[in-house]
């Protein structure tokens, strides 16, 4: 099984279902491949919507898009591994 940890650009992508992203994710875990992303990217991601013009709309958006994928730990272990 492979697994892709996705940045910040690519989970915002997900979130605003801009292909080809969409699309190879869904590729991805047809073939049994896990997806996710680390709590750094999380907290970009959370700090993006702050900013942002539509701050409810794209928070209930990003709920969603992490409600489907993992987040995994990220520390210096996982750094220099």
């Amino acid at each position: 099984m492979r697994r892709f940890l996705l940045d910040t650009n690519a989970v915002g992508a997900l979130a605003a279902r801009r292909n080809p992203i969409t699309e190879r994710v869904r590729a991805a875990r047809q073939k049994g491949s896990r997806i996710g992303t680390c709590e750094p990217v999380v907290a970009e991601l959370y700090f993006g919507v702050e900013l942002s013009a539509t701050r409810d709309t794209n928070s209930m958006r990003l709920r969603h898009i992490l409600s489907g994928i993992r987040s995994w730990p990220f520390d210096r272990l996982a750094a220099e591994g």
